[in-house]
């Protein structure tokens, strides 16, 4: 469902030009703290917040993708879920 929300909305008509904008503003906010960080030292505290905030906005792997050292899980980086994202990811950037 996650890989279809974020395909979809980039081939409708009129919405695809503000979702893929949107986009857009996304990736240069995750862009940006970086940048800042390297001008500005790695201990800034507003580029630090930045990079916080769009962290906690992005979109994440399950525990079954990521895998644990606490609870002895391996990684499993060959799952389904990793394929979707992966089409969703090109799908969304040929659009872009």
């Amino acid at each position: 469902m996650r890989a279809a929300a974020q395909i979809v909305p980039a081939f409708i008509p009129g919405v695809a030009p503000i979702y893929i904008g949107g986009r857009v503003i996304l990736s240069l906010s995750e862009l940006i703290p970086t940048i800042g960080k390297i001008f500005a030292g790695s201990n800034n505290e507003f580029f630090s917040n930045l990079e916080a905030f769009n962290k906690a906005m992005s979109f994440s792997s399950s525990d079954y993708v990521q895998g644990s050292a606490e609870s002895g899980m391996d990684s499993h980086i060959w799952s389904m879920e990793t394929a979707l994202k992966l089409i969703a990811d090109v799908f969304t950037q040929l659009e872009e």
